[in-house]
């Protein structure tokens, strides 16, 4: 945010602001999302039988399995593990 604000010549506030009324959710909240639609995506691409969910989320960027989980049910409705049954063959 900083580097950005900087480059943009405004407040770090002022990015954040532009960018909630902008996309209606917060930068963090934004990158969140990134990151859990990677997972998703590399557990409907991932080689079944070769993945696991706790590698995938790591490389994205979660530490935490239950964090993760629980953020992952909140934007896609259903678990991980769910996703990865139902992957396609």
């Amino acid at each position: 945010m900083k580097s950005v604000a900087a480059e943009l010549n405004i407040s770090e506030r002022q990015l954040y602001n532009a960018f909630k009324k902008l996309y209606g959710i917060t930068p963090k909240r934004f990158l969140q999302n990134l990151r859990l639609n990677a997972v998703k995506q590399e557990l409907l691409d991932g080689e079944r039988g070769k993945l696991r969910i706790s590698d995938v989320a790591y490389t994205c960027g979660f530490n935490h399995m239950s964090h993760f989980t629980s953020e992952y049910k909140k934007l896609f409705g259903c678990t991980p593990s769910s996703t990865l049954s139902k992957k396609r063959t």
